[in-house]
Protein backbone atom coordinates (compact mmCIF):
# COMPACT_ATOMS: atom_id res chain seq x y z
CA UNK A 1 0.00 0.00 0.00
CA UNK A 2 2.43 2.81 0.92
CA UNK A 3 5.12 1.86 -2.37
CA UNK A 4 1.05 2.76 -4.65
CA UNK A 5 1.43 5.75 -2.55
CA UNK A 6 4.68 6.46 -3.16
CA UNK A 7 4.60 5.66 -6.83
CA UNK A 8 1.30 7.62 -6.68
CA UNK A 9 3.24 10.58 -5.44
CA UNK A 10 5.97 10.16 -8.04
CA UNK A 11 4.01 9.85 -11.25
CA UNK A 12 2.08 13.40 -9.86
CA UNK A 13 5.38 15.05 -9.22
CA UNK A 14 7.04 14.14 -12.20
CA UNK A 15 4.42 12.28 -14.86
CA UNK A 16 4.84 10.22 -17.91
CA UNK A 17 5.01 11.93 -20.86
CA UNK A 18 5.33 11.07 -24.39
CA UNK A 19 9.66 10.49 -25.98
CA UNK A 20 8.67 12.04 -29.11
CA UNK A 21 6.68 15.26 -27.89
CA UNK A 22 6.90 15.43 -24.16
CA UNK A 23 3.11 15.43 -23.57
CA UNK A 24 1.93 13.71 -20.31
CA UNK A 25 1.11 9.86 -21.06
CA UNK A 26 -0.99 7.27 -18.79
CA UNK A 27 2.03 4.58 -20.03
CA UNK A 28 6.35 5.82 -20.34
CA UNK A 29 6.29 5.48 -24.11
CA UNK A 30 4.90 7.53 -26.81
CA UNK A 31 1.49 9.49 -26.81
CA UNK A 32 -1.78 8.04 -28.86
CA UNK A 33 -1.14 10.94 -31.77
CA UNK A 34 2.72 10.24 -31.99
CA UNK A 35 2.31 6.70 -32.25
CA UNK A 36 -0.69 7.37 -34.99
CA UNK A 37 2.96 8.53 -36.92
CA UNK A 38 5.31 5.88 -36.92
CA UNK A 39 5.42 4.15 -40.03
CA UNK A 40 5.81 0.10 -39.60
CA UNK A 41 7.07 -1.67 -42.27
CA UNK A 42 4.78 -4.52 -43.56
CA UNK A 43 4.66 -7.31 -45.94
CA UNK A 44 5.17 -7.78 -48.75
CA UNK A 45 8.94 -6.76 -48.68
CA UNK A 46 12.30 -7.55 -50.73
CA UNK A 47 13.01 -11.10 -49.81
CA UNK A 48 16.33 -9.75 -49.06
CA UNK A 49 16.92 -6.24 -47.40
CA UNK A 50 13.18 -6.16 -46.50
CA UNK A 51 12.68 -2.96 -48.85
CA UNK A 52 8.62 -2.42 -48.56
CA UNK A 53 7.20 -3.05 -51.96
CA UNK A 54 3.73 -0.91 -52.76
CA UNK A 55 2.33 -4.01 -54.58
CA UNK A 56 1.24 -7.32 -53.89
CA UNK A 57 4.06 -10.06 -55.23
CA UNK A 58 5.14 -13.04 -54.27
CA UNK A 59 7.79 -13.79 -51.08
CA UNK A 60 11.10 -14.30 -53.05
CA UNK A 61 10.84 -10.72 -55.29
CA UNK A 62 13.97 -8.80 -55.05
CA UNK A 63 13.92 -5.08 -55.29
CA UNK A 64 16.18 -3.49 -58.06
CA UNK A 65 19.28 -3.03 -55.83
CA UNK A 66 19.54 -6.67 -54.75
CA UNK A 67 19.18 -8.36 -58.16
CA UNK A 68 21.77 -5.25 -59.17
CA UNK A 69 24.40 -6.12 -56.03
CA UNK A 70 22.93 -8.55 -54.03
CA UNK A 71 24.40 -8.26 -50.59
CA UNK A 72 26.34 -10.77 -48.55
CA UNK A 73 23.81 -10.83 -46.00
CA UNK A 74 20.74 -13.18 -45.49
CA UNK A 75 18.03 -11.21 -44.94
CA UNK A 76 17.67 -7.70 -43.13
CA UNK A 77 14.83 -7.20 -40.69
CA UNK A 78 13.58 -3.30 -40.04
CA UNK A 79 10.70 -2.39 -37.67
CA UNK A 80 10.22 1.08 -39.38
CA UNK A 81 10.88 3.38 -41.77
CA UNK A 82 13.24 6.20 -41.71
CA UNK A 83 11.54 9.64 -41.26
CA UNK A 84 11.21 12.95 -39.53
CA UNK A 85 9.38 11.28 -36.46
CA UNK A 86 11.59 8.33 -36.06
CA UNK A 87 14.87 10.08 -36.79
CA UNK A 88 14.22 12.24 -33.93
CA UNK A 89 13.86 9.77 -31.45
CA UNK A 90 16.61 7.80 -32.76
CA UNK A 91 18.87 11.30 -32.21
CA UNK A 92 17.72 11.32 -28.93
CA UNK A 93 18.50 7.55 -28.57
CA UNK A 94 22.01 8.22 -29.81
CA UNK A 95 23.37 11.87 -29.10
CA UNK A 96 21.24 12.92 -25.91
CA UNK A 97 21.62 10.02 -23.24
CA UNK A 98 18.23 8.62 -24.00
CA UNK A 99 19.19 4.85 -23.78
CA UNK A 100 15.86 4.57 -22.08
CA UNK A 101 14.56 4.20 -25.89
CA UNK A 102 16.75 0.51 -26.35
CA UNK A 103 13.60 -0.97 -24.68
CA UNK A 104 10.82 0.17 -26.84
CA UNK A 105 13.22 -0.36 -30.00
CA UNK A 106 14.14 -3.46 -29.54
CA UNK A 107 10.01 -4.71 -29.04
CA UNK A 108 9.43 -3.20 -32.29
CA UNK A 109 12.51 -5.52 -33.99
CA UNK A 110 11.55 -8.44 -32.32
CA UNK A 111 7.83 -7.94 -33.43
CA UNK A 112 9.36 -7.50 -36.99
CA UNK A 113 11.63 -11.17 -37.25
CA UNK A 114 9.75 -13.37 -34.93
CA UNK A 115 9.90 -15.52 -38.09
CA UNK A 116 13.36 -15.58 -37.98
CA UNK A 117 14.46 -16.08 -33.63
CA UNK A 118 14.08 -19.62 -33.91
CA UNK A 119 16.93 -19.60 -36.36
CA UNK A 120 19.37 -17.22 -34.29
CA UNK A 121 22.39 -18.55 -32.19
CA UNK A 122 24.05 -15.04 -31.42
CA UNK A 123 23.35 -11.41 -31.40
CA UNK A 124 25.96 -9.46 -32.62
CA UNK A 125 26.44 -5.63 -32.73
CA UNK A 126 28.03 -3.48 -35.07
CA UNK A 127 31.25 -1.80 -33.08
CA UNK A 128 31.63 2.12 -33.06
CA UNK A 129 35.66 3.22 -33.33
CA UNK A 130 36.68 3.12 -29.84
CA UNK A 131 37.20 6.90 -29.73
CA UNK A 132 33.83 7.33 -31.12
CA UNK A 133 32.70 4.82 -28.32
CA UNK A 134 34.73 7.07 -25.42
CA UNK A 135 33.05 10.57 -26.65
CA UNK A 136 29.22 8.52 -26.99
CA UNK A 137 29.70 6.61 -23.78
CA UNK A 138 27.57 4.17 -24.67
CA UNK A 139 27.50 2.01 -28.17
CA UNK A 140 23.58 2.45 -28.83
CA UNK A 141 23.68 -1.08 -31.36
CA UNK A 142 25.10 -2.88 -28.02
CA UNK A 143 22.46 -1.51 -26.06
CA UNK A 144 19.67 -2.82 -28.37
CA UNK A 145 21.59 -6.21 -28.64
CA UNK A 146 21.20 -6.50 -24.58
CA UNK A 147 17.66 -5.55 -24.65
CA UNK A 148 16.84 -8.17 -27.84
CA UNK A 149 18.53 -10.56 -25.64
CA UNK A 150 16.18 -9.89 -22.57
CA UNK A 151 13.13 -10.22 -24.50
CA UNK A 152 14.74 -13.05 -26.76
CA UNK A 153 16.93 -15.01 -24.20
CA UNK A 154 19.24 -15.24 -27.49
CA UNK A 155 23.00 -14.84 -26.09
CA UNK A 156 24.99 -11.60 -27.03
CA UNK A 157 28.61 -11.63 -28.53
CA UNK A 158 29.58 -7.65 -27.49
CA UNK A 159 32.82 -7.98 -29.22
CA UNK A 160 32.83 -10.33 -31.48
CA UNK A 161 33.42 -7.44 -33.94
CA UNK A 162 35.62 -4.53 -33.59
CA UNK A 163 36.08 -1.45 -35.56
CA UNK A 164 39.95 -0.93 -35.86
CA UNK A 165 40.06 1.96 -38.40
CA UNK A 166 38.02 5.20 -37.77
CA UNK A 167 36.02 6.33 -40.66
CA UNK A 168 34.30 9.05 -41.95
CA UNK A 169 30.40 9.34 -40.80
CA UNK A 170 28.51 7.86 -43.32
CA UNK A 171 25.78 10.46 -42.96
CA UNK A 172 26.72 12.06 -46.28
CA UNK A 173 28.23 10.06 -48.19
CA UNK A 174 27.16 8.63 -51.55
CA UNK A 175 26.58 5.39 -51.80
CA UNK A 176 29.47 3.78 -53.51
CA UNK A 177 31.42 6.08 -51.16
CA UNK A 178 29.79 4.47 -48.04
CA UNK A 179 31.01 1.56 -49.69
CA UNK A 180 34.87 2.22 -49.79
CA UNK A 181 34.82 4.40 -46.46
CA UNK A 182 34.07 0.73 -44.24
CA UNK A 183 35.92 -1.60 -46.43
CA UNK A 184 38.51 -3.35 -43.96
CA UNK A 185 37.64 -1.44 -41.34
CA UNK A 186 36.52 -4.19 -39.22
CA UNK A 187 38.07 -7.37 -37.94
CA UNK A 188 36.79 -10.39 -35.29
CA UNK A 189 39.38 -10.92 -32.67
CA UNK A 190 40.55 -14.59 -32.26
CA UNK A 191 38.63 -15.07 -28.75
CA UNK A 192 35.17 -14.84 -30.97
CA UNK A 193 36.10 -17.38 -34.26
CA UNK A 194 35.59 -20.25 -32.59
CA UNK A 195 32.20 -18.73 -31.23
CA UNK A 196 30.84 -18.02 -34.63
CA UNK A 197 31.97 -20.45 -36.70
CA UNK A 198 28.96 -22.41 -38.13
CA UNK A 199 26.27 -19.86 -36.43
CA UNK A 200 23.54 -17.91 -37.52
CA UNK A 201 24.34 -14.53 -36.20
CA UNK A 202 21.78 -11.64 -36.19
CA UNK A 203 23.52 -8.54 -36.83
CA UNK A 204 22.19 -5.76 -34.87
CA UNK A 205 21.88 -1.67 -35.77
CA UNK A 206 20.64 1.13 -35.35
CA UNK A 207 19.72 2.61 -38.67
CA UNK A 208 19.34 0.65 -42.50
CA UNK A 209 20.66 3.39 -45.30
CA UNK A 210 22.52 1.75 -48.33
CA UNK A 211 23.29 -1.08 -46.16
CA UNK A 212 27.16 -0.58 -46.74
CA UNK A 213 28.28 -1.02 -42.81
CA UNK A 214 26.16 -4.09 -42.41
CA UNK A 215 27.22 -5.38 -45.23
CA UNK A 216 30.62 -5.31 -44.29
CA UNK A 217 30.15 -6.73 -41.18
CA UNK A 218 28.56 -9.63 -42.80
CA UNK A 219 31.10 -10.47 -45.13
CA UNK A 220 33.87 -10.23 -42.39
CA UNK A 221 31.33 -13.18 -39.95
CA UNK A 222 30.98 -15.10 -43.07
CA UNK A 223 34.82 -14.95 -44.24
CA UNK A 224 35.01 -16.44 -39.95
CA UNK A 225 32.52 -19.27 -41.10
CA UNK A 226 29.41 -17.99 -39.88
CA UNK A 227 26.74 -20.07 -41.27
CA UNK A 228 24.03 -17.13 -41.96
CA UNK A 229 24.06 -13.22 -40.87
CA UNK A 230 20.83 -11.77 -40.58
CA UNK A 231 19.95 -8.08 -40.18
CA UNK A 232 18.28 -5.99 -37.37
CA UNK A 233 17.68 -2.56 -37.55
CA UNK A 234 15.29 0.29 -35.57
CA UNK A 235 14.65 2.16 -39.09
CA UNK A 236 15.20 1.83 -43.04
CA UNK A 237 15.99 4.66 -44.87
CA UNK A 238 13.15 4.01 -48.07
CA UNK A 239 15.01 5.91 -51.00
CA UNK A 240 12.22 6.50 -53.73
Amino acid sequence: MQLQIFESLINFIFPQRCLSCRTITQDYGLCSSCWLKINFITKPCCAICGFPFAFETNSEALCGNCLKLPPIFDYAYSAVKYDDNISKLIHQFKFNDQIHLAKIFAKWMVNVMSDVIYDIDYLVPVPLYKYRLLARKYNQSALLTLEISKITKIPSLQRAITKVIKTESQTELSKIARLENVKNCYKIPSAATQIILSKNILLVDDVFTTGATVNECAKLLKSHGARKVYIATIAKTIFS
